[in-house]
């Protein structure tokens, strides 16, 4: 059981960074408005333009402020989508490689000994390194890559045997999120077809540009936290204990609250 109680500890650190993001948005938020609304109570003409660079700081940040206020405060949420995609993504990674790494167990199932190398150099990696090149080598033999959404994540879980059911409203607006992800990162947040054709109900349009909310963020944040809860429980379950009755309510709440939005 401390072993248990050590894994659960490593899945802590990315509630931490959800935590973190989440006051980032907020900091950024209450700092956005409350710059705007000094902006707008000040006279440009009267600032001298030798107050450190004041007046001109003003101009510069202006019509981006009035822009963020139009779009409510999009460019803020994008960003913020982004990394909340990026941790979901690494916390997998760290995850499956860390299994890889501490259960002899997981080392043996066949799907690891069918990756292939160079066998010289990987005697001579350290463990860790031997680990982060199984996981490699794993992704690229079941072209996770390929898969939409969570379907990536899902495939390289499956194949240590710590696959599970997914809601369909979390599954629905992770995809949702890896598919605003890609447009944000690859398109320069601008409405691809790709994106049109797999998430209908956002009704886009070819060029439009994504303006992600405040609410939609929200979503994406409870959406990963559910699945990071759901990885906690398939590791004790194939350590062979009875799953967390507390994180499964933890995650009916999640659900209930996503439900009502």
């Amino acid at each position: 059981m401390e072993e248990l109680e050590k894994e659960e500890y490593f899945f802590s650190q990315y509630f931490d960074e959800i935590s973190n993001l989440e006051a980032f948005t907020r900091l950024s938020y209450s700092g956005f408005r409350f710059v705007s609304e000094k902006i707008s109570s000040v006279n440009i003409s009267s600032i001298s333009n030798t107050e450190n660079g004041t007046r001109k700081i003003i101009k510069e940040v202006k019509p981006f402020l009035e822009n963020e206020i139009k779009n409510n405060y999009s460019y803020l949420y994008n960003l913020s989508s982004i990394r909340i995609w990026g941790i979901i993504e690494t916390a997998v990674d760290d995850f499956v490689q860390h299994i890889i790494e501490t259960d002899i167990n997981v080392r043996n199932l066949e799907t690891l000994k069918k990756v292939q190398g160079p066998l010289v150099d990987f005697i001579n990696m350290s463990h860790s390194d031997q680990s982060l090149f199984l996981l490699d080598g794993l992704k690229q033999s079941i072209k996770a890559n390929l898969k939409l959404g969570i379907g990536r994540f899902e495939s390289i879980l499956s194949s240590i045997n710590h696959d599970g059911v997914v809601n369909e409203l979390v599954r629905t607006i992770l995809f949702e999120l890896s598919q605003i992800r890609n447009v944000l990162v690859h398109k320069n947040g601008k409405a691809d077809l790709r994106i049109i054709k797999n998430c209908p109900w956002l009704k886009l349009s070819s060029g439009m540009a994504l303006h992600v909310t405040e609410k939609k963020f929200t979503k994406y944040k409870l959406a990963v936290m559910w699945y990071i809860l759901e990885l906690t429980n398939r590791r004790i379950i194939f350590t062979g204990n009875e799953k967390d009755e507390g994180i499964v309510e933890l995650q009916d709440k999640i659900i209930d609250e996503l439900d009502e939005n």
